[in-house]
């Protein structure tokens, strides 16, 4: 009898330490910070590297007036992340290096909200029409589809993680540059042809005025792609919790 009574705690200890080991392979985590707010499963493979991926999802809308033009600016960042983390040290300080599916937009989108005269500024030059509530401008700002990531953090080492909870934090940058993007509702543009034209009614002064239009819009998008462009990186910074199973 003695015998069997540790022969079962014997078998109950193999037991206990794979099913603790198992226990350990797997874990859910969310976290919040910037560019959005995520939730994701990570797979430890060894004691050195876990691989994990999320979802994540962010957007917000503001409208406000400014003289007679309402304005609506909306950002968004709905993202697929996969990563693969390094633990080079026998705690949770780890190297962590994937890609993201998904794009990161800024728009923001201007409408005259009377009917009046109006002064627009385009590329240096000046241009003076009658606006009305068709009239809209549009300006927006695109990151790539897929981005690269390269970052530091704390946590995600599924395997030697003690406990069922842990916490995790990021630091890094999804790495790419934006592309910018300026536009105008027809009317609005068939009337700054018109003023580029100046009273013109021939298709070649139709043409020309276009040109003109097209070429300004042009230098307006470079001002803000010279400006944004700087930005090839868009920052992650988040904290969270994880829990271990």
């Amino acid at each position: 009898m003695k015998k069997i009574v540790l022969g079962l705690l014997a078998w109950a200890g193999i037991a206990g330490s794979a099913l603790a080991d198992d226990n350990h392979r797997f874990e859910a985590y969310g976290k919040a910070g910037l560019p959005n707010i995520a939730g994701g499963v990570a797979y430890g493979i060894n004691d050195k590297v876990t691989v994990r991926g999320d979802i994540g999802l962010f957007g917000i809308s503001r409208d406000f007036d400014e003289g007679d033009v309402k304005y609506t600016a909306k950002v968004r960042n709905h993202k697929a992340n996969v990563y693969a983390d390094y633990f080079p040290m026998s705690n949770g300080f780890r190297l962590t290096g994937g890609a993201a599916l998904g794009r990161t937009t800024i728009e923001a989108n201007g409408t005259a909200q009377v009917t009046q005269e109006q002064t627009f500024k385009l590329g240096g030059e000046k241009y003076t029409v009658q606006i009305d509530g068709n009239d809209k401008v549009k300006a927006s700002v695109k990151y790539p589809a897929f981005s690269p990531y390269l970052g530091i953090g704390w946590g995600h080492n599924v395997k030697t993680g003690k406990g069922a909870w842990g916490f995790n934090a990021d630091l890094g940058v999804f790495i790419g540059s934006p592309k910018t993007t300026v536009s105008l509702s027809n009317e609005l543009n068939d009337k700054l042809v018109a003023a580029a034209a100046k009273g013109g009614a021939t298709p070649a002064e139709i043409a020309k005025g276009q040109a003109e239009i097209n070429s300004r819009l042009d230098e307006e998008k470079k001002k803000i792609q010279d400006n944004v462009g700087k930005v090839k990186a868009l920052p992650m910074v988040s904290v969270g919790v994880s829990y271990r199973f």
